[in-house]
């Protein structure tokens, strides 16, 4: 009898809920929530550091209530500018800027240069749903990428740094004079050495050579001052009757220093306090300096693998070729000349150049000169530390003896030299000059050519575009008006060469410089 009384509650009480269930149908609010959509909201935008204006204003919609106007009561918003990687000063992932909780947003973010998600949240405040809206934001300053400009300004010929600076890919700033007020008077500027190690600990490596030495310049700034003299800062032992003059790095572990006097120098970069200690320009091991280097370091350009870490030197007072590689890393080695050889490693000539290319992927030319003022063409591969000999010839060319700046094409057989304010073209496969490819600068001096070998792999680099790779074979061109009062009359120009019909199209052009005597991209990775 108990056990059939329960039953009957259990049964009682199934009934009074299904009935209930059925009784309180269709009173809940089963009412769409509303979808927010975003128009006019940007997927990334690039900004000047302290200088540009972030705006979030975009045309906000409810899928129910339509146009969302500004001031509406039911709504909050929100804007949090979180950095990718690492933190900010304070110790926060992120900032608010947007305190006053406002629907269009304008501000300049109190960040450093970096990559930022915008996280732009709207609130319904009856239904407290929230939806997000992301946008990626790069923060730039003035020094952060580009064209790194040395110059010689004035009568005295004071060393100077500007930037054609790259903000983004519409929007191109020059900015002037930037080693700033603690940087040394320096006279005669010769080059930028720029060497990217984004993953080391210490950064990019930068570096500008002139009369007085080599400089370390700042890799965020590109200031530098007194202290930042290798001679002293990157020496175990201060350098006292000689100054550096060339710094080279092969691949990513060993650094190359020649002096004025011709002294070589190695340091590993991957040793923590290693600097330049002795000298190593000698055939014998723990040996004296036998010889003086001509201020030339040959490298490779592309990297197979870590292996590869070769160098090519020219012993001026032997007149001869000499190499080094990490097999005896204290000492230079000289070469047998093989068989069948294009020429000998002991040329009996002066070095007037030479120059590192990507052609046939680590093509290294030098320029030579017999006591008869007769020039020639050397090419020397250095893949697979073959120290292969791929080129041999006498050039005999409109002024080519008179000639003070060259540049070798990385991706065809093209040599371009200058006398005066002329540009020639010469094709290194037998067709000689190239007249169509003559570049004349009227009334203008030319202070120096390259082309620019980008040393991150493409798919590192921050523009991995087609457009952007182009620029490592552009043909870059420094010239100053000659009689033009104005300091400020030095030009840098690109040039396109379109190797099918022989010509030079210029593609770009930026004014306003002192004298140029080099220019290299200070190039960023992703």
């Amino acid at each position: 009898m108990k056990k059939i009384t329960k039953n009957t509650l259990y049964l009682a009480l199934l009934l009074f809920l299904t009935t209930a269930c059925y009784e309180d149908k269709g009173n809940y609010d089963y009412s769409e929530v509303p979808e927010i959509t975003a128009e006019g909201l940007p997927e990334q935008v690039t900004l000047l550091q302290k200088a540009d204006v972030l705006s979030i204003a975009p045309t906000l919609k409810s899928s129910t209530e339509g146009i969302i106007r500004e001031g509406d009561p039911n709504y909050e918003f929100g804007c949090l500018l979180y950095i990718r990687s690492g933190r900010l000063p304070n110790g926060s992932r992120y900032i608010d800027i947007n305190e006053e909780r406002k629907q269009k947003i304008e501000c300049i973010p109190d960040v450093g240069p970096g990559e930022y998600v915008c996280w732009y949240t709207v609130t319904d405040k009856r239904t407290s749903v929230t939806t997000n809206f992301k946008v990626d934001v790069k923060i730039v300053s003035t020094t952060y990428e580009g064209w790194m400009v040395l110059c010689d300004e004035g009568a005295e010929n004071h060393v100077r740094l500007d930037l054609i600076s790259v903000i983004s890919k519409d929007r191109i700033v020059v900015a002037r004079d930037l080693l700033g007020m603690n940087a040394p008077l320096l006279r005669n500027a010769k080059k930028i050495y720029f060497g990217a190690y984004p993953k080391d600990v210490r950064g990019d490596a930068i570096f500008i050579s002139s009369e007085e030495g080599i400089y370390e310049i700042d890799n965020a700034s590109l200031e530098t001052s007194d202290r930042n003299d290798i001679s002293c800062s990157l020496f175990l032992k201060a350098l006292e009757d000689e100054k550096p003059d060339v710094i080279a790095s092969v691949y990513f572990n060993n650094q190359f220093v020649i002096t004025d006097k011709g002294n070589l120098y190695k340091r590993n970069t991957w040793n923590a306090g290693g600097g330049f200690e002795f000298p190593i320009n000698t055939l014998i091991s723990n040996g004296k300096p036998e010889f003086t280097l001509a201020p030339f370091i040959g490298t490779m350009q592309t990297h197979n693998a870590e292996t590869e870490l070769i160098a090519l030197l020219y012993d001026k007072d032997n007149r001869r070729f000499l190499k080094w590689d990490d097999a005896k890393e204290e000492l230079c080695a000289s070469f047998s000349d093989p068989e069948n050889a294009l020429f000998s490693f002991s040329t009996g000539k002066e070095m007037i150049a030479m120059e590192s290319t990507k052609f046939a992927s680590a093509t290294v030319y030098s320029i030579l000169q017999d006591e008869a003022h007769k020039r020639y063409v050397y090419g020397i591969n250095l893949a697979g530390k073959s120290y292969q000999q791929t080129y041999y010839r006498q050039i005999e060319a409109t002024d080519f003896d008179k000639a003070k700046h060259f540049a070798f094409h990385s991706l065809y057989p093209y040599m371009f030299y200058e006398t005066g304010n002329k540009v020639y073209c010469y094709h290194l496969q037998g067709q000689g000059l190239i007249p169509s490819a003559t570049l004349t600068l009227d009334g203008e001096e030319i202070t120096m050519m390259k082309f620019n070998p980008f040393q991150t792999p493409a798919e590192r680099l921050s523009d991995t575009s087609d457009e952007f790779l182009e620029q490592e074979r552009y043909l870059i061109v420094g010239s100053y008006k000659k009689d033009d009062s104005d300091p400020n009359n030095g030009i840098v120009r690109f040039y396109k060469f379109d190797n099918t019909n022989g010509t030079l199209t210029e593609v770009a052009k930026y004014t306003g410089f002192a004298k140029v005597r080099d220019v290299t991209y200070r190039e960023r990775w992703k």
